[in-house]
């Protein structure tokens, strides 16, 4: 399929009042590099939605507060452009050719393997080759934007300084390998270039990627060394 040019990432909005249904599907969206908004009633989602916009909405019809397809054909009457998935445990045909005939433009019955969400969302978005391999790099649940100078975490992109930036992006681009202490400092320049500046910058990437100091999973210390990034 011919990849459409499109500023990275696509974004996805997920309306599933199931926590546990919901982290799957945007563990799944994430881990290929989709920028991901979960929310679990229909009022958080119409609160949401008042001032955003997503290249994907995928909504579920039961919801605690309401009935996810009205929903639907607010968004379609609001721009018929959208892209829309229905999920439901719904089965029966006639909810298939009512959440489709208000708008939906795919419509999925639980329970379902995620992965083929995924796949229908690549065939409404026609781009099932969305991250061109010289700009991007995937490396676990993190990505790196080579060009725009950004590195997302499942699915979210980092806050992060000059600084952690070049840390990070060394960690990304050599995955499994011990990076010496001394060859972290070369990234520095000027007064932060200095031994202790490295674990002051590695603490603040570990608080930004909810890493634990004593047992991380992510950056680990390799004593006498320097440090390990372990992408999982």
């Amino acid at each position: 399929m011919r990849a459409i040019e499109k500023n990275f990432p696509w974004r996805v909005f997920i309306l599933e009042d199931d926590p546990d249904y919901s982290d799957l599907i945007a563990q799944e969206f994430s881990a290929l590099g989709f920028q991901v908004e979960v929310c679990h009633s229909l009022a958080k989602a119409r609160e949401l939605l008042s001032n955003k916009r997503y290249d994907l909405y995928i909504i579920d019809r039961l919801l605690p507060d309401g009935d996810g397809i009205a929903l639907v054909k607010e968004l379609k009457e609001a721009d018929p452009r959208l892209l829309i998935i229905m999920i439901s445990v719904r089965k029966e045909e006639a909810d298939r050719v009512l959440g489709l005939s208000l708008g939906a433009d795919d419509y999925l019955s639980k329970p379902f393997n995620p992965r083929e969400l995924v796949l229908r969302a690549e065939k409404l978005l026609g781009a099932k080759t969305y991250l061109p391999p010289q700009r991007f790099l995937v490396v676990g649940n993190f990505i790196l934007d080579t060009k725009g100078k950004e590195i997302y975490f499942q699915g979210k992109r980092l806050k992060l300084t000059p600084y952690e930036f070049k840390i990070m992006e060394l960690f990304l681009k050599r995955p499994g390998e011990i990076i010496l202490k001394a060859d972290l400092v070369k990234l520095l320049t000027g007064e932060e270039k200095k031994s202790r500046s490295i674990d002051v910058l590695i603490r603040r990437l570990r608080q930004k990627i909810g890493d634990s100091a004593r047992k991380p999973k992510y950056i680990k210390t390799i004593w006498g060394e320097g440090y390990r990034f372990e992408p999982l």
